[in-house]
């Protein structure tokens, strides 16, 4: 069966990253986000309150936090994912997931989550 979207689809609606930003902010502050995202606080701050636009690059690293976030919440119940990310990671040099997260990005914690909801270990 072929996948049809409509022609008249308003994907221009997704561009706004407000609402995901608004949630970030809501679950970890925005110090924490501003950290995840490398912004300053006070530039979130503002974006958040339509004071001004954020980079393309910021924008999408909102996007990065929230969807490695969501899938360690959809697989970890309680603290368990907050540990996960804190936790280091032995075949990455011992680095903290979170730290891997900023300096490599999100691409190898997901490969790792997609493992962990096959059932393998890591």
């Amino acid at each position: 069966m072929a996948i049809m979207i409509d022609p008249d689809a308003n994907l221009s609606a997704l561009a706004d990253v407000h609402p995901i930003a608004e949630r970030l902010v809501d679950a970890l502050g925005v110090l924490a986000v501003a950290r995840l995202t490398d912004t300053d606080p006070d530039q979130l701050s503002n974006f958040l309150a339509k004071r001004c636009q954020i980079s393309g690059a910021v924008a999408n690293r909102l996007i990065d936090v929230e969807f490695l976030l969501t899938r360690v919440a959809l697989l970890f119940s309680g603290t368990a994912g907050v540990d996960w990310l804190l936790s280091t990671d032995v075949r990455r040099g011992g680095a903290r997931r979170i730290d891997i997260f900023a300096t490599v990005g999100v691409a190898p914690l997901l490969d790792d989550l997609e493992r962990i909801a096959e059932g393998a270990q890591a």
